[in-house]
């Protein structure tokens, strides 16, 4: 889980520079289960957006 949301800090720190703090701090928030479990969701289409496809 914690994987997926460190790909989208990364994928976002790329288009914007400056979210990368805020995702930082946001980053502690994803550490509750249901957190995770929605995260994961965007995870995977923001993984998909990152790659084209």
């Amino acid at each position: 889980m914690t994987a997926a949301v460190r790909v989208i800090a990364h994928a976002r720190s790329r288009a914007e520079p400056d979210m990368q703090k805020a995702w930082n701090k946001r980053r502690s928030r994803y550490v509750l289960p249901l957190r995770c479990a929605r995260s994961y969701e965007m995870a995977r289409q923001a993984i998909c957006a990152a790659k084209g496809g």
